[in-house]
Formats: structure tokens, sequence, C-alpha cells
């Protein structure tokens, strides 16, 4: 039995270990989005159309250079993907946060486990909203036309919905391991 315990324990402290690394990736992670995003749109005009291309035809969408006003309202309009991504990196590093304390079965983690499922299933929203908002973005300064508006789900998009699904119940099963774990502490 004591050796049983030596063992996680060392597992323990492993977990400690790789968590604090992976604490301080997403830490980084959570700083350079919102730095991603600001330069992505101010240097719009810089990037290959191949980078920016949002439809699935191979002519290009953006014939003209945006405007400061165009780039501006792409930026306000990638709020909303960069919000719910940040919020996604923030839970997944709170989770991080737990397991470098040692800290595996506890009401946060199905709480945080929860919020996750909840940062994919408004990533599919926020990830439509933003597809339909830049292709018109892209298309206006185009002839009439020419100009484009895409809405749609794609595969990527059911995929991301199974996965919050199996966060969802991942959640739930931590929560239910939980419970008994704190019921089995207090029976004698």
């Amino acid at each position: 039995m004591n050796n049983l315990r030596g063992v996680i324990m060392g597992n323990i402290a492993k977990i400690k270990k790789v968590s604090e690394v992976f604490y301080k990736i997403l830490t980084a992670i959570l700083f350079l989005i919102p730095i991603f995003y600001i330069i992505f749109w101010w240097r719009i005009n810089d990037l290959p159309t191949s980078f920016i291309n949002v439809n699935m035809t191979p002519e290009n969408i953006i014939q003209n250079k945006l405007s400061p006003s165009l780039q501006l309202i792409g930026f306000g309009v990638s709020l909303l993907p960069m919000g719910v991504l940040m919020y996604g990196f923030y839970y997944i590093r709170r989770l991080f946060g737990l397991y470098r304390e040692g800290m595996v079965f506890t009401s946060d983690h199905s709480l945080f486990f929860k919020r996750l499922a909840k940062a994919f299933i408004l990533w599919i929203f926020s990830s439509i909203v933003y597809e339909s908002a830049t292709s018109v973005i892209f298309s206006i300064g185009n002839p009439p036309g020419s100009r484009v508006l895409t809405v749609g789900v794609s595969s990527s998009e059911m995929l991301t919905l199974l996965i919050a699904c199996v966060i969802w119940v991942i959640s739930w099963v931590v929560d239910e391991g939980r419970i008994l774990a704190e019921e089995n502490k207090f029976t004698v």
C-alpha cells in the first residue's frame, strides 16, 4: 500500500511540473492572442491574398486594399472570436493552475470543463459570424456582382460541437468522481 502511495505521489509531482510549464505557455498565449489580431488587421493589406482568402473558389475575394475604416471594422468583428478564444484558453489555464497546485479532483474542475465546453459552442457561432462578416469586408470594394456574403456550417463546426459535447460529459464524470471521493473520505 505504501508503494502504491509513493507511485501516486511521484505521479502528482510530475503532473505539477508539467502543469507549471503548460500554465506558463497558456499565460503567454493569452498575452499573444490580442497582439496577433491587432497585427493581422493592421497589416492586412501587406499579407498575401492566399492568407486572407475566405471563399472556396480559386478566385481572390479581395481585389483592392482595405481602407483603414474597413480594417477597423474587421478588427472590431474579430473581437468576437478573439474573446471566445481567450475565454477558452483562460479556463484551460485555470485547469492547469489547479494541476500545478496538485489539485486533481475539485468542484472547480467540473466548472472549468463546463466553461471550456461553452467556449467551444460559442466558438462555432462566433466563427460563423466572423467568416460571414469578413467575406463582406473583403469583397465590399469589388464591383457589383462580385461581392460575396458567405454563411455556412462546415465539418469543422460539427467536429467542434462534438468536442464540446465530449468535454461536457467529461465535466459531468469528473464531478461525479469528486462527489464519490468526498463521500468515501468521510466513510469510516
